[in-house]
């Protein structure tokens, strides 16, 4: 209704929406598998792109319903997108992020709720994404299953980025990605392993998965996709059929 009404007042004859991009800045890890800690702390070094967003994922291998209680970077704050736990096996995976994070080296800090047998965390920075509502739409799954491990989501704009984080009870689990997403490292020890990927390409609106092929059971994953930032409409005018000028107003 609005862009009706815009049409009627001012004679548009188009609207030409910038395609919003997400790109890829950097991925860093903690390195090895941590075990029998109370947090975890890496550096990870973000670039000075515009619309940035900070996303890490954690796994752990947990005893007595033990979670990440916090995530910071370079002290401040981040926010869980969301989560999945394998009862059966005591695997909590779970993804948070950060709208505009610090320039620069800083440190990613993970505190979890209680001690843990095993823990293993990784983040990826982005530019390009929304910074008043940067996930479109998250979720998990957790299954028991030897073989594959996917989550399917709706997003709900075009241009997402998706990312996710899997974990598992078992060294052996030798992850894999499917076709379409890259695979940003992971490590696996005695009885845990965990790894971290993203789509390779922004995906359209609709019907997406994230997924991986494992030799394990008692496996975990936690998915979000980042939505693009705003971008502007690029509008032109005419008036009585006399070319007018091309003005910028915000796509919402």
């Amino acid at each position: 209704t609005e862009v009706a009404a815009l049409y009627a007042r001012t004679g548009i004859t188009k609207l030409n929406r910038l395609q919003p991009t997400i790109a890829f800045d950097a991925a860093s890890d903690k390195g090895s598998v941590q075990s029998n800690v109370s947090s975890i702390t890496w550096a990870h070094t973000t670039g000075s792109g515009s619309n940035r967003v900070l996303v890490v994922g954690v796994g752990i291998q947990e005893g007595a319903g033990t979670v990440p209680s916090g995530v910071t970077y370079n002290g401040v704050a981040m926010t869980e997108a969301t989560s999945a736990r394998k009862n059966i096996s005591n695997t909590n995976s779970s993804i948070w992020y950060l709208v505009a994070p610090a320039t620069g080296a800083n440190n990613v800090v993970v505190t979890f709720s209680g001690g843990v047998t095993k823990s293993w965390a990784s983040a990826i920075s982005l530019t390009g994404a929304h910074q008043t509502t940067p996930v479109n739409v998250s979720g998990g799954d957790a299954d028991n299953d030897t073989g594959s491990l996917s989550t399917t989501l709706t997003t709900t704009v075009a241009g997402t980025m998706g990312v996710d984080f899997v974990a598992s009870q078992d060294a052996s689990a030798a992850f894999a990605v499917v076709a379409g997403q890259t695979n940003l490292g992971g490590q696996e020890e005695s009885f845990f392993g965990a790894a971290f990927s993203r789509k390779t390409n922004t995906v359209a609106a609709g019907s997406n998965t994230m997924g991986w092929t494992a030799s394990t059971q008692a496996k975990t994953q936690s998915v979000v996709f980042i939505a693009p930032a705003i971008m502007p409409v690029r509008i032109n005018v005419s008036n009585a059929g006399a070319p007018g000028t091309a003005n910028l107003v915000a796509w919402h």
